[in-house]
């Protein structure tokens, strides 16, 4: 699986500049170590189909996406999926065997990665997140890496791919600081789960421009 994931990141390089004019900025404080060792959640708003691509490319940390589970219908989808270290999770419902999958990509050195929206925005901007966000990062006691992609809603592939090499949009990868939720320990309500998973979109939405803030543009300021 490893060996498959390093041998495709030429051919991703390739087709991500293909498809966009790609760029990656960050936000950390110069001080900050960097992206951190051991568990770690990167979360994302999410764009378009390839936005798994584009975070995955910026980080040298091999990130396994959780991705919902219409995508592993076909054996050839399945395969690949897999192969990148990606598991299915039933969206809006408790799911053990995606907890248990999270733990043991986790166990293996992977980065956990996450759209906590759910699903692809159409307007752009960020719509109310999941908590199972926070759920996981309190349980595994991991960072959580904010990344954000704008512009990615303008890729166009298909006959429009070689036609439009020379106006390929812009699209930024923002890179954030991590950080870890705090601990209150026992369990957390379903109220406080929401109320950390809104802090984590916050973070999101500072390194957006205000058009893509979305529900979180006030909250953000």
């Amino acid at each position: 699986m490893h060996l498959i994931y390093e041998a495709s990141r030429p051919l991703a390089r390739v087709l991500i500049h293909l498809l966009c004019c790609y760029r990656v900025v960050r936000h950390d404080n110069p001080s900050c170590p960097g992206i951190p060792e051991g568990p770690l959640v990167v979360v994302a708003n999410h764009l378009h189909a390839l936005d798994p691509l584009l975070v995955g490319f910026c980080m040298r940390r091999r990130i396994a996406f959780m991705a919902k589970e219409e995508l592993f219908g076909s054996f050839f989808a399945r395969s690949m999926l897999h192969a990148y270290g990606a598991f299915p999770i039933s969206r809006g419902n408790s799911d053990r065997e995606a907890m248990r999958m999270v733990r043991e990509r986790m166990r293996q050195g992977w980065a956990l990665g996450m759209f906590p929206e759910g699903t692809r925005s159409i307007s752009g901007g960020l719509q109310r997140a999941y908590p199972g966000v926070a759920l996981i990062a309190l349980r595994n006691d991991a960072y959580i890496l904010p990344v954000a992609v704008e512009g990615s809603e303008k890729i166009r592939g298909g006959v429009h791919l070689f036609t439009n090499l020379h106006r390929r949009p812009k699209v930024t990868i923002h890179i954030g600081e991590p950080f870890k939720l705090p601990y209150a320990g026992g369990r957390s309500n379903h109220r406080q789960l929401s109320e950390l998973t809104d802090y984590i979109m916050r973070q999101l939405a500072l390194l957006l421009p205000d058009s893509y803030c979305g529900v979180y543009r006030e909250d953000s300021k």
